[in-house]
């Protein structure tokens, strides 16, 4: 047969007695009272509640001092604490910014981390119904939590060191934000990117000045900078999204040239589905050589063409 719970509500305010002990009536479980913080420590010591509810701002020591004592003492260190924060206040401040119960609830009965939340613990929970891929009906519900946890790095420690935080379920988030239509996740174009094929001090000086002439007529785009050969910077401007990739060699350094390569329409092309004579006008199109003085026209032409 199980152990029916005992929890001790201790806040020098009548009316937050009450409204816990309202919240705690369908549970089944035996409650005391304590209304200052030397009577917590007195029936907490008698009582040996499995739980605490304990106020923060009580005469005849705070809530703070009470769980400090009780923490300190082989009798009572056992009892898992909920520090409870001026609920009254709390509920105070939801309902002058204008929000109901269907958007903010206080609900003393649900608890975690008993072992070192030391105060309100808060939810962020979606409440609106959409379906999945299926068509089924879903909802999101909680999408981040936390509060204040004072006794968290005690338990390492052996200090006492106050400590809030709050974490997000950003891709439950995201999620729900598409599910609204308020995000869109279609990646955003990246910048026209320059390949590194030669690393010499001429080499690189021909690509500054190729990414120069770009950014100041406006066009974003880089150096690739890192030490890998062309198939790597190619899956590094796919990773990026590059519309464009400008390669140039030592041949096309000594003619002057650089080749244009649309990796958008290369990306269409691989993908099949075309007759021979369109293929081949689509390939001239997706890769081409001009002069080093007609890049940015040229570059300007092939990002006309996704808009």
């Amino acid at each position: 047969m199980s152990k029916t719970a005992r929890i001790l509500i201790a806040d020098d305010n009548a009316a937050n007695r009450e409204l816990l002990e309202a919240y705690l009536i369908n549970i089944d479980c035996e409650i005391e009272m304590a209304v200052d913080g030397e009577d917590a420590l007195v029936k907490a010591k008698s009582f040996q509640p499995d739980l605490l509810l304990l106020d923060v701002m009580m005469p005849k020591h705070s809530g703070f001092e009470v769980c400090q004592q009780l923490k300190s003492n082989a009798e009572t260190a056992k009892i898992m604490i909920l520090m409870v924060t001026a609920l009254n206040e709390l509920g105070d401040i939801v309902r002058a910014a204008g929000y109901g119960p269907d958007r903010i609830r206080i609900d003393p009965s649900v608890v975690r981390g008993l072992e070192y939340y030391t105060g309100p613990v808060y939810e962020a929970e979606l409440l609106f119904d959409t379906t999945d891929e299926d068509g089924k009906p879903m909802r999101f519900g909680s999408v981040g939590g936390g509060g204040r946890y004072d006794g968290l790095v005690s338990r390492f420690l052996n200090e006492p060191v106050p400590a809030t935080g709050f974490s997000i379920g950003v891709s439950r988030l995201l999620a729900a934000l598409q599910a609204l239509g308020k995000i869109t996740t279609t990646p955003e174009p990246g910048p026209v990117l320059v390949l590194a094929m030669d690393r010499d001090a001429a080499g690189m000086a021909s690509y500054q000045k190729i990414v120069a002439d770009l950014r100041n007529a406006g066009i974003r785009s880089e150096i690739y900078l890192g030490s890998s050969g062309m198939k790597a910077q190619m899956k590094y401007a796919d990773r990026r999204n590059c519309p464009v990739g400008i390669i140039q060699g030592s041949s096309e350094r000594e003619k002057g040239t650089v080749q244009i390569k649309d990796l958008i329409l290369g990306a269409e092309l691989q993908s099949g589905g075309k007759d021979r004579a369109d293929y081949l006008a689509k390939q001239a199109e997706a890769q081409f050589e001009v002069p080093v003085s007609g890049v940015v026209e040229a570059v300007r032409k092939v990002l006309a063409r996704r808009g």
